[in-house]
């Protein structure tokens, strides 16, 4: 599955499975955890020169080198894509007036003619949060207490603080950093409980109707590579992405604009024939001023958490509520 992704040459594909620009997924060989190191990983990387120009080396979009990136396969079944890095182009932001906030549990119209292509978060989203609200607000703080022989809510204000510091930036999700920050190697820790990674009700369902319907299926997320591929391992959900896009592949979060264009111009995606569904607002509003046509707040993010919906963005509860009903179709 995930884990079997591999990167490979432009020249090793077959004639017919080139030029098809509408992926980007791994980040390269994985930085080894080295808590002791304080700086910046200074690990050679064992690939030549030709066998690797992965996306988050390209850190802002309109500063970098436009090159092909290495292609991606996963043998559960995912295609084959190529990677085009193109010349950064202007883009207009939104005109229209806000959208009217909506939340209610039953099915949402949604014009599937007028929907090319479908992006979607993972954490709160597809996956259910508690995972990742149990990671970082109990066990981390109990290992780093642990570690530091320290009282745990000590540790938690600590930690707290240090994760505060981090918002909106590739930091907050980096494994790597946070594994030499603190001392942990938090890939070990991640996987000691992967198995309390569930997938919200309705969400295969919906991804079965996209299939069915021809529509590209994105996973776009700001969780780091390494995260994607342990949880991804815990679902049946892989074989249904036509590509998955994290933060770091593009060199910036998903709640800067700057995101959205490199994720435009990587995948290739019409942002007015587009929907987009996340738990976050800020994630959203960057979304909506890029210019996505179509946005969806994913409320009960966690089922351990009070559901509650969106004051800016329609809201979604389930995703078997975007299914129509076979007289709708």
């Amino acid at each position: 599955m995930i884990e079997d992704l591999q990167a490979v040459r432009l020249n090793d594909l077959p004639p017919g499975k080139r030029n098809r620009p509408r992926l980007a997924v791994d980040d390269g060989d994985p930085k080894p955890f080295t808590p002791e190191r304080k700086g910046k990983n200074k690990t050679a990387d064992p690939r030549s020169d030709d066998q690797k120009v992965p996306l988050s080396r390209c850190k802002r979009y309109a500063h970098t080198a436009y090159s092909t990136a290495p292609l991606i396969r996963a043998s559960s079944g995912v295609p084959w894509f190529d990677v085009i890095i193109t010349k950064p182009i202007g883009v207009k932001t939104m005109t229209e007036p806000p959208r009217r906030a909506l939340f209610r549990g039953e099915r949402i119209f949604i014009p599937w003619e007028k929907i090319d292509s479908v992006l979607l978060d993972m954490d709160g989203t597809l996956l259910d949060k508690h995972f990742d609200d149990y990671f970082w607000e109990e066990l981390l703080p109990e290992r780093y207490a642990d570690l530091n022989q320290i009282p745990l809510p000590t540790a938690k204000e600590e930690l707290y603080a240090l994760y505060k510091a981090q918002e909106r930036t590739l930091n907050w999700t980096d494994i790597h950093y946070w594994s030499t920050r603190l001392g942990i190697d938090l890939l070990a820790l991640k996987e000691e409980i992967c198995s309390l990674v569930r997938v919200h009700p309705g969400v295969e369902a919906f991804l079965q109707f996209l299939q069915g319907q021809k529509k590209q299926i994105v996973l776009a997320t700001n969780a780091h590579p390494k995260t994607v591929q342990i949880k991804l391992r815990q679902t049946t959900l892989a074989p249904y992405f036509d590509a998955i896009l994290c933060s770091s592949d593009i060199g910036m979060p998903k709640e800067d604009v700057e995101f959205w264009r490199g994720a435009e111009r990587v995948l290739l995606f019409d942002k007015t024939r587009t929907l987009f569904v996340d738990d976050n607002e800020a994630v959203l509003a960057a979304a909506d001023l890029f210019g996505i046509r179509h946005l969806l707040f994913k409320a009960n993010a966690s089922s351990r958490a009070l559901c509650k919906g969106s004051t800016r963005f329609s809201s979604l509860k389930n995703f078997e509520a975007l299914i129509p009903l076979p007289d709708q179709k």
